[in-house]
């Protein structure tokens, strides 16, 4: 089995979580990290997209950051990575009438800005931070909290339109590997199972780059990657509190963004993570569960603006609870209990 991975659900292209991955293999990551990375893989089944990171290295790049870089160092590097937001935006508002070159500008700012993200994601998360650290990371994590998915919004226009151009089928480009696009910006050449990938794709990256896996071979990796289910015990389960409350409500199951508009008043939220797009959605809902995240995650921040019953990091509530079960969000203890199910 290999051990210590995590699985995230994520709402992205293949294009842009392939461009995203191989930065974590870059020299610039890694050299700020002082660690290089191990394996990561990509998988989509059924439409929904996955990918699978190790835990330990998410350890391990924490704890190097606090031993090699002081409070100023931290500073001085999120200041200096601020005046590259401040032309991202500028970026965004731009009419994008050369396609090609404004998709280079906009994946170029993509990977520049992961370094940052991970820095403000994992640390608060996996080490112990003085307030003003951790102020200053919290800070950072709003700014840069929505920058992939506007990027991602973006960049599925911009192929789009490409794909008009080009008289190529709509959705097309958004399902290739980073090197098979650029080899089709050469060539014109398509991989041959392109057109099954929405069913199922399954790709490992590492520094070598991507490989891509057939499903029965595919299958033994992914089965030695999954977590065994944990065993509910009581109907419940476990997660942080992001913000405190005890109310019942039927849950909502949302997996992809553009089903977060299916969420009624006063139901329960319960999704892999939220981000920016999903604000609407959490104001509506009676209070939110979550896969992933730590104290200073999207969900966390938004739930204590909006003083909503939270639980996060359950790992698990996604797999376990559908859409109308009826649940008790005890946010106070940390558990959601399976009062019905549908």
């Amino acid at each position: 089995m290999i051990k210590d991975y995590e699985k995230h659900q994520r709402d992205y292209t293949i294009l842009a979580t392939s461009l995203v991955m191989e930065e974590f293999f870059s020299p610039r990551f890694e050299n700020y990290y002082f660690s290089r990375t191990r394996p990561m893989y990509l998988l989509i089944k059924e439409g929904i997209l996955y990918h699978y990171l190790a835990i330990a290295e998410k350890r391990e790049r924490s704890r190097n950051c606090l031993q090699k870089y002081s409070f100023n160092d931290l500073k001085n590097y999120i200041k200096q990575t601020d005046v590259e937001l401040q032309k991202y935006r500028i970026f965004l508002k731009q009419d994008h009438k050369d396609i090609l070159e404004s998709l280079e500008k906009l994946h170029a700012y993509m990977t520049l800005f992961v370094t940052i993200i991970i820095l403000c994601a994992e640390t608060p998360l996996y080490e112990k931070l003085d307030n003003k650290i951790w102020r200053l990371l919290l800070a950072a994590r709003k700014r840069y909290d929505n920058v992939h998915k506007v990027g991602i919004s973006l960049e599925r226009k911009l192929l789009s339109s490409l794909e008009k151009k080009l008289k190529v089928k709509p959705n097309t480009f958004n399902k290739l590997l980073a090197n098979e696009f650029k080899q089709f910006l050469k060539d014109a050449s398509l991989p041959a199972d392109i057109q099954k990938r929405d069913k199922f794709f399954f790709a490992v990256h590492n520094h070598s780059g991507h490989k891509k896996y057939s499903l029965p071979a595919a299958q033994k990796i992914i089965k030695s990657l999954e977590p065994k289910l944990e065993i509910i015990k009581n109907n419940e389960i476990k997660g942080q509190v992001a913000f405190k409350g005890k109310l019942r409500g039927k849950v909502r199951l949302i997996k992809l963004v553009a089903e977060a508009k299916s969420l009624k008043k006063g139901e329960v939220l319960v999704t892999a993570m939220t981000d920016p797009r999903y604000i609407q959605a959490m104001k509506k809902a009676a209070a939110i569960v979550t896969d992933e995240g730590g104290i200073t995650c999207h969900a966390a921040i938004v739930a204590r603006e909006l003083k909503k019953p939270c639980i996060i990091g359950t790992k698990i509530a996604t797999q376990v609870l559908r859409s109308g079960d009826e649940v008790e969000v005890d946010a106070v203890k940390g558990i959601v209990k399976i009062i019905r199910n549908k």
